[in-house]
């Protein structure tokens, strides 16, 4: 009898306004516990930019200066003298959690419509978003990272775009704070560059007459191109960073792959003056780790065999202009020997990531399809010009797919956080569609009853 009174129970229109805030409110509580967050080597690297003032490409030299300028807004403002993680970790957790906040109070219309009065329905919906957030979200967020750097900033940017008011000043104050986010998540991760140009062409959507279509485009890409220069400008005139071509891990990552895919042994240019020419082939072949796809993992045992396990040729990739040219160019001899084997093995890498990790039950390879196939049927509805499509879902999609693509050309190591946009966006974009499904099934029904 219980389970019928569940079953057949109403809930109220307050519940369901309500109940996806109270959602987000207790899971930034939770993330708020895990304080002051969770960091790694890279962390300390630049953690240690952030209090020298000294900067380097090697990691985003924005997330360090960033940091330098939160922590001594906190320090101003208590008259303490705070140098850890915990007010940017607070800081990435409020960018995060209200961007959520505000796209739950977009979703609304689409929860009301797939939860109508059913109580159970309400309890399914509400349980199972609290625990993506719970088992998901929270543990993406207490990382301190440039992955959740980037991941918190397009959250709150995309928030504020599909809540865009109508007031003209409140609209350029809302566009100029859209802006500064996106620069701020492209700029602490290089491969978000593509991601962004779908997210500037939401924007100009949902901030440009419908008139004007037709200059969304040309917009998209003077915003795009602006953002870029303006990262460059930052990150080499204003904070001064020293260039140290960190794309030559990758550059030499593949030279050793193809080498051992291949088993045509070219050896690649000197690291930082340090000669490769002690290895020797018999030794690479016996003794390298082609199930590593990080360089320093796949290299270790013949680091080892001649240096007692002490870092040598490994240690530091970090170069000059003409090392990175002459790296450049061996690199590219290289691919274009065995343009086959390269594609092989980067195609293996790409799809390996995408399935070693999974995200609500899912792994990212699914994630992967079912984003091709809402923006392929968002460029569907486009080019047939259907009358009043909602490009936000689809633009969402191509933002996922543009920001993980590159990872097929360009990865040094398969790790989760790597994938943090990517899932999010996808499942959003999933969830999106399907509450635009269910309201339009909703719709028709009414419309047939009605008749």
């Amino acid at each position: 009898m219980l389970l019928e009174r569940f079953r057949t129970g109403v809930t109220t229109s307050r519940q369901t306004q309500l109940w996806p805030f109270y959602m987000v409110f207790i899971c930034f509580a939770i993330t708020l516990t895990l304080f002051p967050g969770l960091g790694d080597g890279d962390t300390v690297d630049q953690q240690r930019q952030m209090l020298t003032g000294m900067y380097h490409d090697w990691h985003p030299p924005v997330f360090a200066a960033f940091w330098g300028v939160v922590n001594k807004a906190w320090n101003s403002v208590t008259g303490m003298s705070y140098s850890g993680t915990g007010v940017l970790y607070v800081l990435h957790a409020l960018l995060l959690w209200g961007g959520i906040a505000l796209l739950m109070k977009v979703a609304r219309p689409y929860f009301r419509t797939f939860i109508g009065e059913a109580r159970w329905k309400f309890s399914a919906l509400a349980g199972m978003l609290f625990l993506w957030g719970l088992c998901e979200l929270v543990p993406m967020s207490r990382l301190i990272f440039k992955d959740t750097a980037m991941l918190a900033a397009y959250t709150l940017a995309l928030g504020l775009m599909l809540n865009m008011p109508a007031r003209r000043g409140w609209k350029v104050f809302m566009i100029m704070g859209c802006l500064l986010l996106l620069f701020y998540g492209t700029a602490v991760r290089h491969n978000s560059l593509f991601a962004l140009m779908p997210l500037l062409a939401l924007l100009f959507c949902k901030t440009l007459p419908t008139r004007w279509v037709l200059i969304i485009v040309p917009c998209t890409l003077i915003a795009w191109g602006g953002i870029i220069l303006s990262i460059n400008y930052v990150n080499y005139t204003v904070l001064a960073a020293k260039k140290t071509y960190s794309i030559q891990e990758i550059f030499y990552t593949d030279i050793w792959r193809l080498n051992y895919k291949t088993k045509v042994f070219d050896l690649p240019p000197p690291v930082k003056g340090v000669s490769w020419d002690e290895i020797s082939e018999e030794v690479f072949f016996d003794f390298y780790d082609e199930k590593r796809v990080y360089v320093k993992s796949s290299m270790r045992f013949i680091e080892r065999y001649y240096n007692n396990g002490v870092r040598y040729w490994t240690n530091d990739f970090t170069g000059a202009e003409d090392d990175f040219k002459l790296l450049f160019h061996a690199w590219i001899d290289k691919i274009k020997k065995h343009p086959a084997a390269y594609i092989s093995t980067h195609k293996r890498i790409f799809v390996n990531m995408l399935r070693e990790y999974t995200f609500f039950g899912l792994s990212g390879y699914w994630y992967f399809i079912l984003a091709c196939a809402i923006a392929a049927a968002g460029f569907y509805k486009l080019i047939k010009k259907k009358p009043g499509i909602d490009p936000a879902p689809y633009l969402v999609a191509l933002s996922s797919l543009f920001y993980v693509m590159p990872y097929f050309l360009f990865i040094v190591d398969i790790q989760r956080r790597y994938l943090l946009w990517f899932i999010f966006a996808s499942f959003l974009s999933v969830i999106w569609v399907g509450g635009q499904v269910a309201a339009n099934r909703s719709a028709q029904k009414q419309q047939a009853s009605a008749a």
